[in-house]
């Protein structure tokens, strides 16, 4: 009983870490994406 609840408590971990690298990767893509629009923005300013 002991070992099944350890290995659940494992994977729960393992699906928590994947979640938060995913949710930091999609920061990241969106961080980008308004750096991105803003630099358009800049250069349409630009003109």
């Amino acid at each position: 009983m002991q070992a099944s609840t350890v290995e659940q408590i494992a994977k729960v971990e393992r699906k928590y870490e994947e979640l938060q690298q995913q949710l930091r990767a999609d920061a990241v893509a969106s961080e980008a994406t308004v750096a991105a629009r803003e630099a358009e923005a800049v250069a349409m300013a630009a003109e």
